[in-house]
């Protein structure tokens, strides 16, 4: 079960990435040790309890032609970290940036509106995004709205949520999911 509320948060924070400003590659901007970290909490049907992943999105490395994160993510005392390559020099898609084997993504609207997270008040457009999955020997489905802004390094996202149905080995599950800027820096 752990591992599926991971795959749910990281899935989550992909297609918040995805909506990133459309006109220019956000991480063209990006330096090394630029920073985001998110906190996504979780709440499963059936779970008498929230579950609550951090997620930290470094800038590793940077040539003329790509940047390296790394994603590091904690739940429960767990630590994981994986890596993600964004290239520069390929015109950027945020709709398909970051989406991964038997991800389906399509945006269904979009709009402008101001959010505050961590204290601090940000302009920002979101996207409403329809998102499934093969996970695991099942499927995630759901819609996912995700505020972004130019004042957040590393793809601007400010808050997520989304409302996702988890089905596997035949029963489904509906969770949701809620992913917020807790803090962000830039390189020294």
């Amino acid at each position: 079960m752990r591992g599926l509320i991971t795959a749910v948060a990281l899935t989550t924070f992909v297609v918040g990435g995805l909506c990133a400003a459309e006109m220019e590659n956000p991480y063209k901007k990006a330096k090394v040790g630029d920073w985001v970290t998110y906190t996504s909490t979780t709440v499963m049907a059936g779970m008498p309890q929230k579950q609550i992943v951090t997620v930290k999105q470094t800038v590793k490395a940077k040539t003329e032609k790509e940047v390296t994160l790394l994603i590091e993510s904690e739940m429960m005392g767990q630590k994981t970290q994986t890596e993600s390559t964004i290239s520069l020099v390929q015109p950027y898609d945020p709709v398909k940036a970051g989406v991964r084997p038997g991800m389906d993504v399509q945006k269904v609207a979009e709009g402008k509106e101001s959010v505050t997270v961590a204290g601090k008040k940000y302009a920002c457009t979101w996207y409403q995004i329809k998102m499934t999955m093969k996970q695991g020997g099942g499927n995630i489905s759901g819609l996912t709205k995700t505020w972004v802004s130019t004042d957040v390094p590393l793809g601007g996202m400010v808050k997520s949520e989304s409302d996702m149905e988890i089905n596997m080995g035949g029963q489904a599950m509906k969770t949701q999911v809620t992913m917020e800027l807790k803090d962000c820096g830039g390189a020294k």
